[in-house]
């Protein structure tokens, strides 16, 4: 990308996250997790650990990672910690002494919930256009599952929330047969039956998912990452079209928008879903779960 490219994505990139509104929805998606900030263009730039519970975290935050100065990509934890991760400082060297045991392992024993996800990729437009039909199509398979759809910038995610997850296997990832191993044996059924692009490397303790109502940054520019509120919107809506000033031009307001849960009204189905998916395979857990 030369100086002229990313001026222009620095300015379409930094009009986005001036607008109060999005702040806003962005903010409330952070409570009890972990964001991250990950430069799209060098992955070894990346910041995690970092604690967002307010409007004032976002801006302290953001100024320090230097999220105002080059682009980032902002993402948060599938895990939703009981009381969120360990308060932080501004100190590279002091954060790696704070947070030693919380990343050796501690991390793990704090979380509360731990949302289910689905990550569909796209290679391009086209082909995000394509793969629309295998979203549906795993979406219909959760037919009595809340879950929510949201495009990701270059692909789709369908995440179920934690809350409506089964109960009562283990977080801690050294185990053999643990809530982690359910996932993976969910996502490893849904790709052989439904959709050959589905990501099965999403399923461990740290995983980090972007977040709705950011922007998501490309060598063609940015992408807003886009949660769907009607099953209609997802081909109405072209992928070409997810840029921000569409998005603003085209919706009377984001503030309170929030996040919609297809299926929600439902009874919760999640587990017996589970069951017809895996078969056999569900034995090794019935036993664990509460």
């Amino acid at each position: 990308m030369d100086e002229l490219e990313m001026k222009s994505l620095m300015g379409e990139y930094l009009d986005h996250y001036t607008k109060t509104e999005v702040v806003f929805e962005i903010v409330k998606q952070l409570y009890n997790r972990e964001t991250v900030f990950i430069d799209p263009f060098d992955k070894s730039k990346a910041t995690r650990l970092m604690k967002i519970h307010s409007i004032q975290h976002w801006q302290q935050v953001t100024k320090w990672v230097g999220a105002y100065k080059r682009p980032y990509n902002i993402y948060y934890s599938l895990a939703k910690y009981r009381q969120g991760i360990p308060n932080q400082v501004f100190n590279h060297e002091q954060r790696k002494i704070n947070n030693k045991e919380w990343n050796e392992g501690e991390h793990w024993k704090n979380i509360e919930t731990f949302d289910f996800l689905i990550d569909f990729d796209g290679d391009d437009e086209k082909h995000c256009e394509e793969i629309k039909k295998d979203v549906l199509a795993v979406s219909n398979v959760l037919k009595e599952v809340p879950h929510s759809i949201r495009f990701s910038g270059n692909g789709f995610h369908i995440i179920v929330p934690g809350q409506f997850m089964p109960q009562g296997l283990s977080y801690n990832p050294e185990l053999e047969t643990n809530y982690y191993s359910l996932l993976a044996d969910i996502l490893s059924k849904l790709k052989k039956d439904y959709s050959g692009v589905i990501d099965l490397a999403c399923v461990d303790s740290r995983r980090v998912v972007k977040v709705p109502y950011s922007v998501a940054c490309y060598e063609d520019g940015c992408k807003m990452c886009w949660p769907y509120f009607k099953y209609s919107e997802i081909n109405e809506i072209k992928i070409s079209q997810f840029v921000p000033t569409w998005i603003f031009s085209s919706t009377s307001s984001i503030k309170n928008r929030g996040i919609s849960l297809f299926n929600q009204e439902k009874n919760n189905k999640t587990l017996e879903t589970i069951k017809l998916l895996l078969g056999k395979k569900w034995d090794k857990y019935k036993r664990l779960i509460s």
